[in-house]
């Protein structure tokens, strides 16, 4: 059986991600998955944001990533998917 939100989560779901939470930590306040998070947020109207990173981190994140950091580290650092930490230093060598 499917966990649902009652109209308070809800709210508050929207309210956090309004704020500045991801998706992914929303999911792990409430307990659901990231993707039932952002089903959740379109259905109501709420603009998504799309994943990046700011060009002035740049730097700190390609000397992170050359002392070992994995993306999976990077990407919770900064509050993003891992892919999205492998796509923007792709664009960089590019």
């Amino acid at each position: 059986m499917k966990a649902r939100l009652n109209p308070a989560q809800l709210g508050l779901l929207i309210d956090r991600y309004l704020a500045g939470k991801t998706v992914y930590e929303l999911g792990t306040m409430f307990g659901i998955n990231r993707q039932t998070v952002a089903i959740i947020l379109k259905r109501e109207g709420v603009p998504i944001r799309r994943q990046c990173i700011s060009e002035d981190l740049r730097d700190e994140v390609v000397s992170l990533r050359t002392l070992g950091w994995s993306f999976a580290r990077l990407g919770e650092r900064l509050g993003v998917n891992p892919s999205t930490v492998r796509n923007f230093l792709r664009q960089g060598a590019a």
